[in-house]
């Protein structure tokens, strides 16, 4: 029974719900609230990211949120690569559910994590924030190759929403469920003339010069 039920909530969460809103997000009557003023500009390997070291200020339901980008984009202190503490280390991938842009830097589950555990364990752990919105599952991939790792992390978590994570690896299900795809990397088959018959699995990343994606812009605040 209890498998039955995970089945079902499988495929609510895979298929009902993502129809249920393409159908209400083609409706007149239906808005989706934008309370983030924040916008995203285009890495050359990433696809959209938050620019480095910047200052945002946004208003989310009556309250104003302020936060910093560090060097890398990413919604978190500034960290260094080199683990001059000899901190255990933990990184957590994922998309808006880690960034949480609609809360203030501290609010976010990977620093109240880092916060819980370093008050039992004495300062003696960092958890990095390497989330970003709109992400899904394989630039997180890219995002482990190109940053994580260099933290050489002890533990990694990576968070996915069965939705927009699952559709955005691919620019016809993003096109199907969400009527747009975003400007970022995809991982795709591709046939090579000398070599007939076998399918070797390589990056895409189009329209890299063009934004085709980005959140209610507003001014970074410098």
């Amino acid at each position: 029974m209890k498998k039955i039920i995970l089945f079902i909530l499988f495929i609510f969460l895979l298929v009902v719900f993502p129809v249920a809103f393409v159908i209400l997000k083609n409706n007149n009557n239906f808005t989706i609230p934008k309370n983030e003023q924040i916008y995203m500009v285009l890495d050359k390997d990433m696809g959209s990211i938050y620019p480095p070291n910047a200052h945002f200020a946004s208003m989310v339901e009556g309250q104003k949120i302020e936060f910093d980008t560090n060097q890398l984009g990413f919604k978190d202190k500034q960290r260094s690569f080199e683990n001059n503490d000899r901190n255990k280390r933990v990184v957590v991938l994922g998309d808006s559910f880690v960034a949480a842009t609609q809360v203030k830097t501290q609010e976010a589950f990977p620093a109240i994590l880092e916060s819980l555990i370093n008050k039992k364990r004495g300062n003696s752990y960092d958890v990095i924030n390497l989330g970003m919105s709109g992400w899904s599952i394989d630039q997180y991939y890219y995002t482990y190759h190109k940053y994580a790792k260099k933290y050489k992390p002890d533990i990694v978590i990576v968070t996915v929403l069965l939705q927009n994570d699952i559709y955005a690896n691919s620019e016809y299900l993003s096109d199907l469920f969400f009527g747009y795809h975003v400007s970022k990397p995809y991982f795709i088959y591709k046939e090579y003339p000398d070599k007939p018959g076998e399918r070797i699995l390589t990056s895409y990343y189009p329209y890299k010069n063009k934004v085709v994606f980005s959140l209610e812009q507003d001014e970074a605040i410098k």
